[in-house]
């Protein structure tokens, strides 16, 4: 199974080595996904530690050298004046994608960059939803904000934690750029994928799903698992819970899908029976098909 949002945090106390991440994914049945540098100094400062992104870069790279099946993402701030020049230097040096916060900044004023790696033909992971931090930034991060991607030709990204709390702007959002994407006047080339990685809690998140997969929008090659987990203090016991608990939502899904008479006239791209399949296997390998595309190619 393939989680797509793992984080490399700063830690207090023992971390992990790579090996050690490694064997306790496998633990948990994870044997590969998305790895996310240490964030940059906007999202957490710390002036303990070296934050400049060729320190980061650098570092998360020799941590998935040794992580086979983890993909290095590389955070990025795009306000920061040499963000091109960041993202260019990552690209050159081998990342798979970007995940971007936009904890103090507008999406729409940083388009530039975004189009930058679009063109460069990499995925970006958002962050979507409230953020449990010191600043007042849920207008940057609620659903919303996204949809000034429609200018952003080419785009693969996704966006994290179903935009909890606004779930239901998550979803609508979500249909508007399905459409979008699928207007033949425009050819926008623009792919959005749900990354269901825990934002909402256990109480609304069935709901959530339920909501996620049944209002119509197709969206069943489209969603991808996640964590959340830290690969340097990984906790396998917490991700076999995440797992079991979006495995059994799905199955239950699956059979009111089969046996509700008010979902008959729907139509539906794909069966509803492999929905945790496509979210942890065949969607992870479409979201970073870049990577996995110019891999096959090197291979012959």
């Amino acid at each position: 199974m393939k989680d797509c949002h793992i984080h490399l945090m700063p830690l207090c106390g023992p971390i992990d080595p790579p090996e050690i991440f490694v064997e306790k994914a496998a633990a948990a049945e994870i044997d590969g996904g998305n790895l996310f540098s240490l964030p940059p100094a906007s999202f957490r400062p710390d002036p303990e530690r070296f934050q400049h992104w060729e320190y980061r870069l650098g570092q998360l790279l020799e941590y998935t050298s040794k992580t086979p099946g983890f993909l290095p993402f590389f955070w990025v701030d795009p306000t920061e004046a040499d963000a091109e020049k960041q993202v260019a230097g990552a690209c050159n040096a081998g990342v798979c994608g970007f995940k971007i916060i936009p904890n103090h900044f507008e999406v729409k004023n940083v388009l530039g960059v975004l189009q930058q790696i679009a063109g460069l033909g990499l995925p970006i992971l958002f962050h979507s939803g409230i953020l449990f931090d010191h600043y007042a930034s849920g207008q940057y991060t609620r659903p919303l904000a996204y949809e000034s991607l429609l200018n952003v030709p080419k785009l693969t990204f996704a966006l994290a934690h179903l935009g909890w709390p606004w779930c239901d702007e998550y979803i609508a959002i979500y249909g508007k750029l399905r459409a979008a994407e699928n207007n033949v006047l425009h050819e926008l080339g623009l792919r959005m994928f749900a990354d269901l990685t825990p934002g909402t809690p256990i109480v609304y998140r069935k709901e959530a799903m339920r909501k996620l997969y049944f209002t119509g929008y197709r969206l069943q090659k489209r969603v991808l698992w996640g964590s959340d987990a830290r690969a340097n203090n990984y906790n396998t016991e917490g991700v076999k819970r995440k797992l079991a608990y979006d495995r059994q939502i799905m199955q239950d899904l699956a059979e009111e899908w089969k046996t509700n008479p008010d979902y008959s006239d729907m139509s539906c791209d794909d069966q509803m029976d492999d929905l945790f399949e496509l979210a942890s296997e065949q969607n992870f390998y479409d979201f970073n098909r870049y990577t996995f595309t110019n891999s096959d190619q090197q291979k012959d």
